[in-house]
């Protein structure tokens, strides 16, 4: 397998991907594959060059670039072993081992040492992943074309849309599809990539954002001039008190 590395920046944050093969099966869709590989359709036409409405047949041999979760180095504490780091991190012993070239049979680890910590990634990473691409797009009441412009429930459309999911158009629509396809999540079990909704003042849901870190309880949405204005926090000012609901659609195993 082919792998790909992209340095994000000069910390210690790089971005995963594995470039495999993936033996299509009875039943399989493009929305299937891009969703259980954590890709977007457009990732998967784009590295077969094929056609969105291309014929699948089982057997037939697709490449998967699968986004893979990031790599980031972390400094062995007293009272960290192999087995509790995995755990801490969500990883697979084995693949804690390998990566660092641990010895179970010898001393395994030691304070001050650094390990690469590989984090799978999540739908929800994905999701935030494909929104940042919006980010500093203009604010435009009812636009449909990013580059003329967007308003927030277009935005969140073009984001899901990439997912198989086809949003309606409007933001209280959203919430209804919302609540019919996923469920209602408190604040405090917000993940990346949840839908976060706010009423207007006559009460009636008028805007719709994604959540993009939820341990800072920052959403993303359309840009309401320069870009400025895309990322904010939900959990004070005005955009508390109107909150209406986080939503989380069932689209992914994650």
């Amino acid at each position: 397998m082919k792998h790909i590395l992209l340095i994000l920046s000069s910390a210690t944050l790089l971005w995963a991907g594995t470039v495999g093969e993936y033996s299509v099966k009875s039943g399989d869709t493009l929305y299937t594959i891009a969703r259980d590989h954590a890709m977007t359709i457009n990732e998967v036409l784009k590295l077969n060059g094929i056609q969105y409405n291309s014929t699948l047949k089982v057997g037939q041999k697709l490449k998967i670039a699968a986004y893979t979760g990031r790599t980031q180095k972390y400094i062995v504490k007293p009272g960290d072993n192999p087995i509790k780091l995995a755990r801490k991190f969500k990883m697979k012993l084995k693949d804690l081992i390998q990566a660092n070239g641990i010895d179970l049979r010898k001393k395994p680890i030691y304070i001050g040492q650094t390990l690469l910590i590989k984090e799978q990634a999540t739908f929800g990473d994905k999701i935030v992943q494909t929104a940042k691409k919006y980010l500093g797009i203009r604010y435009k009441w009812g636009g449909n074309n990013p580059k003329r412009g967007i308003d927030c429930s277009r935005f969140a459309q073009l984001v899901y849309e990439n997912y198989g999911v086809k949003l309606p158009r409007v933001s209280g629509d959203q919430y209804e599809y919302a609540l019919k396809h996923g469920q209602k999540i408190a604040m405090k079990d917000a993940k990346k990539g949840d839908l976060i909704f706010f009423r207007t003042r006559r009460r009636w849901i008028g805007h719709v954002g994604i959540i993009i870190d939820p341990k800072k309880h920052l959403f993303q949405q359309s840009s309401s001039g320069a870009g400025k204005n895309n990322i904010a926090r939900y959990d004070i000012g005005s955009y508390r008190r109107r909150l209406r609901g986080i939503c989380r659609i069932k689209v992914h195993n994650s």
